[in-house]
């Protein structure tokens, strides 16, 4: 977590919490080993791979929060295809 709040800082974008999705605190580490094991983000969004990240994601949030996932990593892809 401290490489990851070091990088927000040294990218102008202080992480000062950890994102809620549907009440239930976002996994940070498991998303970011997943889009990793996946080839990366730039990888992940051009072969369309984030159900595979969605996935990984829902085993730790409750339902209410994976559905609301659901929603930010359909966002997130539409947005890196455009």
């Amino acid at each position: 977590m401290k490489s990851l709040t070091e990088f927000w800082d040294k990218a102008g974008s202080p992480l000062t919490k950890i994102p809620v999705i549907g009440g239930t605190e976002l996994n940070l580490h498991l998303l970011h080993t997943t889009v990793a094991k996946l080839g990366g983000y730039e990888r992940v969004c051009a072969e369309r791979r984030w159900m595979e990240v969605r996935r990984a994601a829902r085993a730790t949030l409750a339902p209410t929060a994976a559905l609301a996932l659901t929603a930010t990593l359909a966002l997130i892809a539409t947005l890196a295809l455009t």
